[in-house]
């Protein structure tokens, strides 16, 4: 076991990640739950509007903008237009997914 999960895990991350599984896996043990939240909502799309991420996760504007903060100020998402937010690591969206799905199991 690497990392306290099974290694085809591990080396599924590791190609995903394309060798930075071990720093994407150090951010991820980091956040809160809400925070893994917001990031699983790039699993698919790195770029997403702010209405459309409050909606899909069911939170209020003052709530929502808590987290966005803490996660634009850590660096992992970016505003580079008005009402939208972005992934600012590589892979680190499919990263998401399947930090997700292992967790979920």
């Amino acid at each position: 076991m690497i990392f306290n999960i099974e290694e085809q895990t591990a080396i599924k991350f590791a190609a995903i990640t394309k060798g930075y599984a071990l720093a994407y896996r150090k951010i991820w043990e980091s956040l809160s739950g809400t925070d893994k939240k917001i990031l699983g909502y790039f699993c698919e799309k790195e770029k997403a509007k702010v209405n459309e991420i409050r909606a899909a996760l069911s939170m209020t504007s003052p709530v929502f903008s808590k987290y966005r903060e803490k996660l634009l100020n850590r660096g992992l998402l970016a505003s580079r237009e008005y009402g939208t937010l972005e992934l600012t690591l590589p892979r680190f969206g499919r990263f998401a997914k399947l930090q997700l799905t292992y967790e979920e199991e």
